[in-house]
């Protein structure tokens, strides 16, 4: 099964941007903080043009990829895109304690994945996580009995790691697996899997 990726202004949401107003006396200047927010692996995607296979081993796995934020912020979702319809558990873990930060889950029916083979889901966590510039983190996403098969960008797909995103603000290194619900121990540094995050960052 192959499908491909292609440009679209709708096919993901605009950068949202919330303007807070710091404390100040009457005869202080009144200094604007954005709040930037990006699905780096999605907003990736939508800007290139890929042909990617939906692989089934009869395995099941846990698979996403490790990012690097360049600033301090915080995850706010969880995602992924997938090409069966199912339940999906999302994690969120630190790459060096192993810590599990956050978790939640996905559903996909059938009619959403046949109306559009790559749209992506996002479940939003009831409590932000927060995340250190230059630390590393894991995302993935675990397939199940009844959905064991997965997407995965390969280099023949065309792209290369790692991948940067506009303005620099989170990089992915590399994608990871292992298995279903755990840790992804295995890192794989010429690949991704469709897991991704909601990554919010102050810009001054």
């Amino acid at each position: 099964m192959k499908h491909s990726f292609l440009r679209s202004a709708f096919a993901i949401a605009a950068l949202s941007t919330i303007t807070f107003l710091s404390a100040c006396s009457d005869d202080e200047n009144v200094t604007p903080e954005e709040i930037i927010s990006h699905n780096p692996l999605n907003e990736y995607l939508t800007k290139v043009e890929l042909t990617i296979d939906a692989k089934d081993y009869g395995t099941l796995y846990s698979l996403g990829y490790e990012f690097n934020p360049k600033f301090d912020g915080v995850i706010t979702e969880l995602g992924c895109a997938v090409p069966v319809a199912g339940k999906y558990i999302i994690e969120l873990y630190d790459s060096e304690s192993q810590e599990l930060l956050a978790k939640d889950s996905v559903e996909f029916s059938a009619e959403e994945v046949a109306a559009d083979a790559f749209a992506w889901k996002y479940a939003e966590l009831t409590a932000a996580v927060n995340v250190t510039a230059g630390k590393n983190y894991r995302v993935v996403y675990s397939t199940n009995e009844e959905a064991n098969a997965f997407y995965r960008i390969d280099p023949q797909d065309g792209f290369v790691l790692p991948i940067l995103n506009e303005d620099s603000s989170i990089e992915i290194t590399q994608g990871v697996y292992g298995d279903p619900e755990s840790f992804p121990n295995e890192p794989w540094n010429a690949v991704v899997y469709l897991a991704d995050v909601k990554f919010d960052y102050k810009k001054q």
